[in-house]
């Protein structure tokens, strides 16, 4: 639900930002980014420009709401949520007392104490180093995936404002090739508007590239952020957890400092 918050608050702000954009800018920008005309002063202006900005709008919201999850998650690493000191060794009477911890904080699915929370469980239940650490691997192996999979609408954005500016750019060829059936070509007017005419053809690839492009970075950043983050908690789980444990003792074990 939160997700789509995002989205609805972003597209708000994209149109708004548009119009107040078509006031501020050159008018020959304006007619280029967004096929601006002077219809515009009572309504907001449903052009192909605009629907490709809306839907730009639309996946820029949803890497904020990522980005939003991703501060969230990084805070958990401040909860110190397994012993970080060199000298502790674990064993099984220490995970009550690790999940204690775990529930005394707001932890997120996804973050670090929803992964220490899996592998405690597991330790519990067979006490085999080996296999709690296989199910730390496949659990960070399976959220690679859902990373990937979480962007699929991304993806497909990135696909959908191009082939719109593609569309746009054919429908213009066509509409112009039809003006040029239809006029005088010896009019005194006909170049003009004939470079008018090809000039918004090509503006609508010219945009739908260009909000790809944007999308594409913040993407490319967002997951970045993300397989990062990933990548810590693999290492704090496993340098603080698995390399820490001690199956064959019934008691924890504390070395004297030197």
């Amino acid at each position: 639900m939160k997700k789509y918050v995002f989205m609805i608050i972003t597209l708000a702000v994209g149109v708004i930002g548009i119009k107040i954009a078509v006031t501020v800018i050159p008018n020959e920008y304006a007619v280029r980014l967004f096929n601006y005309s002077e219809n515009w002063s009572d309504y907001y202006g449903i052009t192909l420009h605009n629907i490709m900005w809306m839907i730009g709008f639309t996946a820029y919201g949803f890497m904020i709401y990522r980005l939003s999850e991703f501060r969230i998650k990084t805070k958990e690493f401040k909860y110190k949520l397994l012993p970080e000191d060199e000298n502790t060794i674990l064993d099984q009477h220490d995970m009550s007392q690790i999940i204690l911890n775990i529930k005394s904080h707001n932890i997120q699915i996804g973050g670090l104490g929803y992964y220490i929370s899996k592998i405690v469980s597991q330790f519990q239940n067979n006490f085999s180093i080996e296999q709690t650490h296989e199910v730390l691997t496949s659990q960070i192996k399976l959220r690679e995936e859902q990373i990937y999979n979480n962007y699929s609408m991304i993806r497909y954005s990135i696909w959908l404002i191009p082939s719109l500016g593609f569309i746009g750019t054919v429908m213009g060829i066509s509409d112009t090739l039809a003006y040029i059936g239809s006029v005088d070509s010896q009019s005194e007017h006909f170049l003009a508007e004939l470079a008018s005419r090809l000039s918004f053809a090509f503006d609508t690839t010219f945009t739908g590239i260009s909000i790809a492009i944007i999308i594409v970075f913040f993407e490319y950043m967002t997951i970045k952020l993300e397989e990062q983050q990933l990548i810590k908690i693999h290492e704090y789980c496993l340098n603080n957890f698995i390399n820490r444990l001690y199956s064959n003792s019934n008691i924890k074990v504390r070395k004297d400092e030197k």
